[in-house]
C-alpha cells in the first residue's frame, strides 16, 4: 500500500462505547482493492455476534491531512462518536449507505489489507 501505515487494534475503549455495532466479517483478500470488493456483513444483513470490546481502533498514517464531511462512509471517531483531536487514530466508525445506521466495525475478519484499504479510502 503506496505510502500508508496503518495499525489496529481492538477494544481500545474498554468496551465502554454506546453506539452500535454496524460491520463485521470483513474479509479483504488480495484482489481487493476497494472496501467495495471486500466481503462483510452488515447489521442489515446478519446477525453480528460482537461487543464492544472487539470494536477497531485504527491509526492510519500518511502525507495527506484528513477531511471529514457529513457522508455515508468511514471516519475515526471518539467514544463518543465525535471527531478526535488527531484525526488519524480513533474507533473506526461506520455510517452505511443504504441505512441510518450507524457506529463501530467489530474486529471479526479484520486484518491489515482492511485496514490499509479503510485508511486510503478516508483519504491517509
Amino acid at each position: 500500500s503506496s505510502g500508508i501505515n496503518a495499525e489496529y487494534g481492538s477494544g481500545q475503549d474498554g468496551g465502554r462505547s454506546l453506539l452500535n455495532i454496524t460491520l463485521s466479517d470483513i474479509d479483504c483478500g488480495r484482489a481487493s482493492d476497494m472496501f467495495w470488493s471486500c466481503d462483510f456483513m452488515t447489521a442489515d444483513t446478519g446477525y453480528i455476534n460482537c461487543d464492544h470490546t472487539e470494536d477497531v481502533y485504527l491509526v492510519c498514517t500518511n502525507d495527506t491531512e484528513q477531511y471529514w464531511e457529513d457522508q455515508v462512509g468511514f471516519y475515526l471517531v471518539d467514544i463518543d462518536a465525535q471527531l478526535p483531536a488527531k484525526g488519524a487514530e480513533g474507533l473506526l466508525f461506520y455510517r452505511h449507505t443504504s441505512s441510518s445506521d450507524y457506529g463501530t466495525v467489530c474486529d471479526d475478519g479484520f486484518n491489515d489489507r482492511a485496514a490499509d484499504i479503510i485508511c486510503r479510502e478516508m483519504g491517509y
